[in-house]
């Protein structure tokens, strides 16, 4: 059992310490590794927090791996020897054309998940979660990690809608997993395009940005849950699923948005039209409230249908995480 955190970019964003702090509040000894710039490498962040830095440009040599893909419908296995550079530079390449701009936020968050591939397939690494560096984890991994590795086969994720899948958590089960998704990527913008998936799947409107967050729900889509399954991040409704073997949900970004807002809504805001408020809509008093465990850390729960329910994450995307910390 792993954590892989991805931070690119010169300089480190302030918050990185709040997640940080808190994913040691809750595991204070599980390997935590972060995929930087080598300009980054030094920061006195990792030290203290014993987290393991890694150069992400180490992992795009031109050694080559063998990489396996299972293609379900024609059950067969391919075996084919990619050189890593290449790999990257693919997804690098499709994402900034399709977004008209070379060095796109949404190129960065998409090849995130290719670097990630390629250090679980160097280390042997299984078992591994990954977040964005704007999540706070409220539970110790190991209480859940046997039902991650019995449920879910591949993939597991936060999902939005049913249009995006979300980072708040990825459960990835090794290198191979990840890299049948990545290689989906490459495939399906090869054969469509942009505004071929728009026009295909409906998104809203054709220029609409293409980020990994449709990719990963394609995915889904796509190869069904066995490939990609959705955590559950609600009591209810169509993404609950295994809600009551957790006894708890699992934060795509909704609660996160709910508790601190974001660039467009205001906290404890309720947006009746988004996926989250519609499926609790017979709850009109739902909320999340906090509580101190025995250890005297601060845990959300959501209010609902007369039960209190834990939340084991929460995505800050207002990015203040240092409001709803547990320390």
């Amino acid at each position: 059992m792993n954590i892989i955190l991805f931070e690119s970019g010169r300089g480190i964003p302030i918050y990185l310490e709040c997640c940080l702090k808190q994913l040691r509040l809750f595991n204070p000894d599980i390997p935590v590794y972060i995929i930087t710039d080598k300009i980054n490498l030094n920061c006195g962040l990792f030290k203290k927090y014993n987290i393991q830095p890694f150069d992400k440009d180490l992992y795009i040599c031109n050694e080559v791996h063998r990489r396996i893909h299972i293609e379900k419908v024609h059950r067969r296995i391919h075996i084919e020897k990619v050189h890593r550079r290449i790999h990257i530079e693919k997804v690098h390449r499709l994402i900034s054309y399709y977004n008209k701009r070379p060095n796109n936020f949404w190129v960065i968050t998409t090849t995130r998940l290719v670097y990630i591939e390629m250090f679980m397939l160097k280390h042997k690494l299984e078992d591994v979660y990954h977040f964005e560096s704007d999540v706070l984890l409220y539970y110790d991994l190991k209480d859940h990690n046997y039902k991650f590795k019995s449920l879910y086969k591949n993939l597991a994720i936060t999902t939005a809608d049913d249009m995006h899948s979300m980072t708040g958590l990825l459960y990835i089960k090794n290198g191979v997993s990840l890299s049948l998704m990545t290689q989906f990527f490459i495939d399906i913008l090869g054969k469509y395009g942009r505004t071929g998936l728009a026009m295909t799947y409906g998104w809203r409107r054709p220029n609409n940005v293409l980020n990994e967050m449709k990719l990963i729900r394609l995915y889904e889509l796509h190869k069904g849950q066995e490939y990609l399954a959705n955590l559950p991040i609600s009591p209810v409704g169509k993404y609950s699923e295994w809600y009551e073997l957790f006894d708890s949900i699992f934060d795509c970004s909704w609660w996160g948005i709910y508790v601190g807002g974001d660039f467009s809504i205001n906290p404890k805001e309720k947006r009746m039209n988004g996926y989250l408020w519609k499926t609790l809509i017979n709850d009109p008093e739902c909320g999340v409230i906090w509580k101190y465990d025995d250890k005297k850390r601060k845990i959300p729960y959501l209010h609902y249908d007369n039960k209190l329910i834990k939340i084991n994450n929460l995505h800050i995307a207002s990015k203040y995480l240092e409001l709803y910390t547990s320390y």
